[in-house]
């Protein structure tokens, strides 16, 4: 892994589906920019960690300097804001972190030959 101390809001793709649904459905969403996301964040590091404790694996978490960014580069948290989403649109996201993380473990653990862990995409 690269840094595993900068924070991401992460949001399951089918309650991001839902909240375009559901923008192109009010009239009030024309015009406006409206963030769709959890509003909460996880470290690389503990994401790493979680995905890890999911599968029923036990590995160190690594850091590969090449995949570090550059100190200036790196912006260390992204949280949403969805008061906004919550307001005009009355989405919220339904899908736990952990539910869509199972979700994908699942769905890639029934795919494994589309997974190409060799290569490093930047």
């Amino acid at each position: 892994l690269g840094s595993l101390h900068p924070v991401r809001d992460l949001t399951f793709v089918q309650d991001t589906v839902a909240g375009f649904i559901r923008a192109s459905e009010v009239s009030a969403s024309i015009g406006e920019v409206i963030n769709l996301g959890n509003g909460f964040g996880i470290s690389i590091g503990d994401l790493a960690a979680k995905i890890l404790r999911l599968m029923n694996v036990d590995k160190p978490l690594e850091v590969e300097n090449q995949r570090v960014r550059p100190e200036k580069s790196e912006v260390l948290n992204l949280i949403c804001d969805n008061r906004k989403a919550t307001r005009i649109l009355s989405w919220k996201p339904k899908i736990s972190i952990d539910a869509g993380l199972q979700s994908t473990i699942e769905w890639l653990s029934n795919r494994l030959s589309l997974y190409k862990g060799h290569i490093y995409n930047q």
